[in-house]
């Protein structure tokens, strides 16, 4: 499929994914709210844990989101037999990162939490979580490689479909073994882990019959597994290393900031694990037409129509700006309304509002950055977004320790480190757009 700098060409690609990440942001918000009902430490160790795990899970999203770009590429060139053998490379690489990933975890369970973690309480509700959760890896990257192909050919709505399904599945279960509910056994926190990885089953399942209904499989040549390229493994390296580097500094830092945070008290942790839930289920519409512009961008520059880049890239901007400033007016009118969702304890709720409103003034600037980094992800210099990524966050990581051993300042302030990234990012992805010196190199896969 080729597409076209429009509204509606952005809107097809863009809306699916955004409602199939808000199923997931709904389902996460639930997954919070349950373990809140819970304990604060069940809260909080799921919290932990699930950084933890999705930490080393970036790895196969970045290397994922490298063959989107290349899959989009080659779409926009009409190339479907490239798009198969990219995805079937996908797939070998799958299998590594399959076995390293859930070394690392079955490490990281045993060892690391009780050496990061101050709380003997979170780091044993962590490692309860981790125990089931592991066993969903495998799962997880066959999940996100046949994510990105559908991204990547511009099919986003099989993704919302299983989306929705993996997140009606996880809820439904989530209700029953963290409370015992439907005569299934009551679990607590391993509950909430075990019900992740049923959802993942199901994604999978629903993926994989899209495959059959839809004729992709013969249509782009899939699961063909023909012999290995090393070049063409060797393409997909360069592009995805530092899209992977990129996530593990980012998911790393936020996943250290909450560490640093833990060190100014469990009440705090706690507060920050509601102010988290919130501020990502007000991004997850916005990643969604992320994705979508990462898309487009590659897809008509396989096309040779770098002329509609910077348009589409600014049509995306304006879509996402509306989006922002719409939920967070609804969240500030209503605070109370949306951080209860995440615990019943009225001191936590109470004391998250100052928070909450730094947020949502640092989402009308993530709603540009994040848009800008995927449109020079998207062009494929991902290079040159590494380093951009190496200096926000530095700055980032360095006001946060400031702010919470130097200066000892109250958690709203501490937070303020959000805007200092996302007020770099947007400033740096701009002026490399606006430049336009990517219009003359070729990133050629």
């Amino acid at each position: 499929m080729q597409l076209n700098a429009t509204y509606k060409d952005i809107w097809k690609v863009g809306y699916p994914v955004m409602i199939g990440n808000m199923a997931h942001g709904i389902t996460q918000a639930i997954d919070y709210a349950f373990m809140g009902r819970v304990g604060i430490n069940d809260l909080n160790g799921t919290l932990m844990a699930g950084m933890s795990f999705f930490f080393l899970v970036m790895i196969a999203l970045g290397f994922t989101g490298g063959a989107q770009i290349i899959m989009a590429r080659r779409t926009g060139e009409l190339n479907y037999t490239g798009v198969g053998k990219t995805f079937d490379h996908l797939l070998y690489k799958g299998i590594v990162l399959t076995i390293f990933i859930f070394a690392a975890t079955f490490f990281f369970k045993d060892i690391g939490l009780d050496w990061m973690l101050q709380s003997d309480e979170i780091v044993e509700k962590s490692a309860i979580y981790l125990q089931y959760r592991q066993w969903s890896i495998p799962l997880v990257i066959l999940n996100l490689s046949l994510i990105a192909f559908y991204t990547g050919i511009a099919k986003t709505k099989v993704v919302t479909i299983a989306t929705v399904i993996m997140s009606l599945t996880n809820m439904v279960f989530d209700y029953a073994l963290i409370f015992g509910h439907l005569g299934l056994p009551e679990m607590g926190i391993a509950g909430a882990a075990l019900a992740t990885v049923i959802a993942e089953i199901m994604g999978s399942i629903t993926l994989f019959a899209a495959l059959i209904i839809n004729k992709d499989i013969r249509i782009f040549h899939l699961f063909s597994f023909p012999k290995i390229d090393w070049t063409l493994l060797g393409r997909m390296f360069n592009l995805s290393t530092p899209i992977v580097f990129q996530h593990l500094i980012a998911l790393g830092t936020w996943w250290l900031f909450f560490v640093m945070i833990e060190k100014m008290g469990e009440e705090q942790l706690a507060i920050s694990g509601v102010i988290k839930s919130l501020y990502m289920l007000i991004g997850v519409p916005l990643w969604g037409f992320a994705s979508a512009v990462k898309t487009i961008v590659s897809n008509l520059i396989g096309q040779k129509k770098i002329e509609d880049v910077i348009p589409a890239v600014k049509k995306t901007i304006n879509i996402s700006l509306a989006i922002s400033v719409f939920m967070s007016g609804i969240i500030f009118l209503f605070p109370k309304f949306f951080l209860g969702m995440y615990t019943d304890d009225i001191a936590i709720v109470a004391k998250a509002i100052p928070t909450l409103h730094v947020i949502l003034i640092v989402m009308l600037l993530f709603s540009v950055g994040v848009m800008t980094m995927h449109a020079v992800m998207g062009i494929g210099d991902t290079k040159t977004l590494l380093i951009f990524e190496i200096i926000c966050i530095t700055s980032y990581t360095a006001y946060a320790y400031l702010a919470i051993f130097v200066w000892h300042f109250d958690l709203p302030k501490v937070w303020l480190s959000e805007f200092v990234y996302w007020i770099l990012l947007p400033i740096l992805t701009i002026g490399y757009l606006a430049l336009g010196k990517w219009k003359t190199k070729v990133f050629d896969f």
